[in-house]
This record gives structure tokens, C-alpha cells and sequence, in this order.
């Protein structure tokens, strides 16, 4: 199948190694320019960076797409999974069909990540080679297919157009961003020690994501709302015909 070899050509070809390359070229950049220019000023950057993870990562991709737990409408679904390929997600297809098959093997054989892996192994996510079993429902619907075929062409507009707007070195502060919570969010989410209810789990939900409550959403993967502290329900998804809590 052309789509199925383009995918792979994209994830192994160049797209993997591109996001992996900007990301240590922006800690690069982010770490000159704290620790040289002494510009303290951007780690204001880190709730911005943050909110754009939440609503992409967590709301779009993982709520809309990966489980289709609220009804994204065309309006919003095209402009979010443009601008997703400038900020360091990776392309729609092999992201679901990845976080499908983690939801499958979750913690034991064929788990694709997860806190049993290194760094490393976490950060070389974007280099693996989904299965597309777990994709058939949106493996050839046209945004997806578009958005993986000129993968780099809107991410240079988003790059552009970000950068135009804020600066350079701010875009590339949103790309550290963006990547070190979805890294560490494979850690955090499973740790079973730590707390997800009461205030102490409702705090890190608030300050650092509701990606927390992880070993809940395993349970129940098609509830919109993933604990009581979900700044992406509350800022997107409670807006829009959604799942209830059960």
C-alpha cells in the first residue's frame, strides 16, 4: 500500500530524525541564549508552551483523535493539525497508531513506551515504526494523509509564521517544551505512587498536567474528562459534544 510505505518513509526517512534534530538544536539555542544573553524573560514561555501541549497533545491528538472521546469540528481539526507539525508532535497517523498499540501492551511485551524504557527510548519514539492495524479508521482520511505527506512544509510555515510573530527563540522554547512533557508525561502517568486524588493529585493535575491521572484513563479511555483538575476539558473539550465521565 503507497500510504503504508509513505508513512514508514516519513517516520524512518526523515521526519523522526528531523524532530529529534530540532529538538536538540532548540535546547541548543534555549540554553545559549539563558545561560549567555541571560534573557530570564523566556521561561514566561514555559505556561505558554504548556497550554499549546495540553490543547494539542492531550486534547487534540490523544482526546479527539487517538480515542475519539469529543467531536472535533472541521474548523478547528484542520488549523490544529497544521500547526501541530512546527511544534514538535510528529504526524497524526503514526502518533495514534503508537499510543493504540501502547494502550494494548501497556507496561509489558509490545509496549512501545513507557516508564520501563530509558530517555532515550522515550525520546526515539518518533523513529519507531507503528503498527497500522491500529489506525484503519483514520488511515486514509485526507487531512491525516495531507499532513503526512508535506509533514515538512507545514511545519516550516508554522516555524516561519511563530517565529515571524514572537521570536525565533521563543518557538524554539515551545518545541523544548512541548517534547520534554510528552517524555516525561510516560514517566509521571504510571508512577503509581504518585498521588491522583485529593489536593495533592488535583495540584500536580493543575501545574503540570491532567495526563496525571493516566492509570484512570486506562480504565476508561473513552471518558472526555480525564480527572477533576483537566485544563484541556475546561479550556476545549467541555465546549463541544463530548463524552461524560461514567
Amino acid at each position: 500500500m503507497n500510504l503504508l510505505k509513505k508513512a514508514n518513509e516519513y517516520i524512518v526517512g526523515n521526519s523522526g530524525y528531523g524532530i529529534i534534530g530540532l529538538f536538540y538544536l532548540c535546547v541548543a539555542v534555549v540554553g545559549y541564549d539563558l545561560a549567555v544573553n541571560q534573557n530570564w524573560s523566556l521561561l514566561w514561555w514555559y505556561p505558554v508552551g504548556t497550554v499549546i501541549m495540553l490543547v494539542l497533545s492531550s486534547a487534540f491528538y490523544h482526546r479527539a483523535i487517538a480515542h475519539p472521546t469529543w467531536k472535533c469540528p472541521n474548523w478547528l481539526r484542520y488549523p490544529l493539525t497544521f500547526i501541530s507539525t512546527g511544534l514538535g508532535l510528529g504526524a497524526v497517523i503514526p502518533w495514534v497508531a503508537t499510543h493504540r498499540q501502547h494502550h494494548y501492551h501497556s507496561e509489558e511485551e509490545g509496549d512501545p513506551h513507557g516508564p520501563q524504557y530509558s530517555l532515550q527510548h522515550n525520546l526515539n519514539i518518533y523513529l519507531t515504526k507503528p503498527n497500522f492495524m491500529y489506525v484503519r479508521d483514520i488511515l486514509r482520511d485526507p487531512l491525516y494523509v495531507a499532513q503526512l505527506k508535506y509533514f515538512w512544509l507545514w511545519a516550516a510555515i508554522t516555524i516561519g509564521l511563530f517565529s515571524a510573530m514572537f521570536g525565533f527563540v521563543e518557538w524554539a522554547f515551545v518545541y523544548v517544551t512541548m517534547i520534554v512533557h510528552q517524555v516525561f508525561l510516560l514517566y509521571v502517568g504510571h508512577i503509581r505512587w504518585i498521588p491522583q486524588n485529593g489536593w495533592k493529585g488535583h495540584f500536580l493535575g493543575l501545574i503540570y498536567s491532567p495526563e496525571i491521572y493516566h492509570l484512570k484513563h486506562h480504565d476508561k479511555p473513552m471518558n472526555a474528562r480525564l480527572g477533576k483538575v483537566d485544563l484541556p476539558y475546561l479550556l476545549l473539550i467541555k465546549w463541544f459534544k463530548h463524552n461524560g465521565v461514567k
